[in-house]
């Protein structure tokens, strides 16, 4: 392949939006929510979603400032977080 023909090719980039102390980024859409509730000052809600990459589905919680933005929070809503592998190892630790 020439460089002519290459430089017709798209050309796709990606960046993984994890913090830099992160070592992934998930990208999911919620499909379910499972609970609200008030703790201290904020609103949790416990979600499940489907990954969208690993094709599975996973529960987290993200919390909120006001009832108002929790109960906003509603299934088909896409979502990302970032997680460190480090905290997702099934070894025990003994």
């Amino acid at each position: 392949m020439n460089m002519e023909n290459t430089l017709d090719l798209p050309v796709w980039m990606a960046i993984d939006l994890a913090r830099a102390h992160a070592d992934a980024t998930v990208y999911a859409v919620v499909d379910r929510i499972l609970d609200h509730w008030k703790l201290h000052d904020f609103w949790v809600v416990e979600f499940e979603a489907f990954d969208v990459y690993e094709g599975v589905y996973v529960r987290n919680q993200f919390t909120f400032d006001t009832a108002k933005e929790a109960y906003k929070f509603k299934p088909g809503r896409a979502v990302t977080w970032s997680y460190d592998t480090a905290d997702c190892d099934d070894e025990l630790p003994f």
